[in-house]
């Protein structure tokens, strides 16, 4: 594992702060030690020239100067004090006079020997550097200690800073470890500490956001693929529900024929007229799975401009010619309202709706198709005055093979049960919606809605 974000960012500032400090304090030393012992040398000076040194602060017996007097003879006189250094150091003063050099024990003093012009010999003179040395031990505590508290008080400000930049960062970094966990729950918070750690956040709520979608989505799907799945094996069942009872009527009678139990001739044209009803009742079957195949997937090529206004008035035509003892009303405006589609398709859905209407509701009850139009859209009402239809089955019988349990009083209830399934094919194919309402007094009322076609006039 590598190192928290804090100490990435403070680390290097750390030991940088800590190599200034050392670097600083170097420099303060040697800059004053060397001012020292500039100022020392210059008294030594001062002291060969007039034999006298000014006094400095500090203890009198550190300040006053050393005078050895040197004969010609190598005769060494001490002037003022006790000598202080060796024959060597002596002899090495005297072999270069004019020259201030270091003698003596640590901590030394600064000599300097000149020639006596009187008596021709030579003479030194001195000054420790015991107050010097201590000035600087003083000086080298109180950098170490200045440059301690700055370099910790620097430390502590960094370690702020470095966790107002990283608590974000931390924030974020967990929100992502429990999104890679799975829980897209989690809120991401909106950091307003900078401008970086606002754009992350902001990204990686969008992230989140794109995944939820996409995961929304990818349920929606496997939701749809598992209804599709039941509505197939549903339909298969259903198919084979009705395929199964023609069939058996077909076999059964055949049995009868071949066993010779149709002994007369009325029982044999009964017999063969009820094969010839289930083989009927077969082709109906099939001509409708094959319709509703096929109605999702008509071309286009045959698509034109249909004006559902002469649509309606022919379905209605033949509805009256179908149900004599029916009464169907046709309300149409004045104004065309056209859409673009397959013009037998439609005529197919108007139709299947009409019937549907009449089959469905007692006799001698009424049905009213009517034709509107607005900006966008026409819309067709298909309106019976029947039984109706229940709120929770009106999604149900747009499926295939669904039929309603319908009271005695209401009509017919043959069929496949693939009209509505095959219509709703169609207008959505058209892009348009079909529905159910409720009909003022009772009844059902079939609404469907196609994108209007403008037409240009002239």
């Amino acid at each position: 594992m590598g190192l928290p974000l804090r100490w990435v960012i403070i680390l290097p500032m750390i030991v940088l702060l800590a190599l200034s400090n050392i670097a600083l304090i170097t420099y303060v030393e040697r800059t004053v030690s060397a001012q020292l012992m500039a100022d020392l040398d210059r008294e030594v000076h001062r002291a060969a020239v007039g034999s006298r040194i000014e006094p400095l602060p500090g203890p009198i017996d550190d300040y006053k100067p050393e005078q050895l007097t040197v004969s010609a003879d190598g005769t060494v006189t001490p002037v003022e004090r006790s000598s202080v250094f060796t024959p060597e150091e002596i002899a090495e003063l005297v072999a270069a006079p004019g020259e201030i050099k270091t003698v003596g024990a640590t901590p030394g003093y600064r000599a300097l020997a000149v020639r006596d012009v009187n008596g021709g010999g030579s003479r030194i003179f001195a000054l420790s550097l015991r107050p010097m040395a201590a000035t600087l031990t003083q000086l080298r505590v109180t950098l170490v200690v200045a440059g301690l508290a700055i370099f910790l008080g620097t430390v502590f400000v960094l370690w702020l800073a470095s966790r107002r930049v990283t608590k974000p960062v931390d924030a974020l970094a967990s929100a992502a470890q429990s999104i890679a966990g799975g829980d897209l729950s989690v809120g991401i918070p909106e950091m307003q500490q900078t401008r970086e750690t606002r754009t992350l956040s902001l990204a990686l709520q969008e992230m989140v956001n794109q995944l939820s979608s996409q995961l929304r989505d990818r349920d929606d799907a496997l939701a749809r693929a598992g209804r599709a799945a039941a509505e197939q094996k549903r339909v298969v069942a259903e198919m084979a529900h009705e395929l199964l009872t023609p069939l058996t009527a077909v076999a059964g009678y055949s049995q009868l024929y071949e066993r010779g139990m149709l002994t007369t001739p009325a029982a044999i044209d009964h017999a063969m007229s009820r094969i010839g009803a289930g083989a009927q009742r077969l082709t109906v079957l099939v001509q409708s799975v094959s319709n509703l195949d096929r109605a999702g997937a008509t071309s286009r090529s045959s698509w034109d401009l249909v004006d559902l206004r002469h649509l309606a008035e022919g379905v209605c035509s033949d509805l009256r010619a179908a149900f004599s003892g029916r009464v169907i009303d046709l309300d149409v405006p004045a104004g065309e309202c056209v859409v673009w589609g397959d013009p037998e398709a439609l005529q197919q859905v108007l139709l299947n709706l009409g019937a549907n209407a009449c089959k469905h509701t007692p006799p001698g009850s009424g049905v009213r198709v009517e034709v509107s139009a607005d900006d966008l859209a026409v819309e067709v009402r298909v309106i019976d005055h029947g039984p109706g239809i229940p709120v929770e089955a009106r999604e149900q019988v747009f499926e295939a093979f669904y039929r309603l349990d319908r009271s005695p009083e209401s009509g017919s209830t043959s069929g496949a049960g693939l009209g509505l399934a095959i219509t709703r094919a169609v207008v959505e194919q058209h892009q348009g919606t079909i529905s159910i309402e409720d009909t003022d007094g009772g009844g059902a009322t079939v609404v469907l809605r196609l994108q209007r076609t403008p037409v240009a006039v002239g």
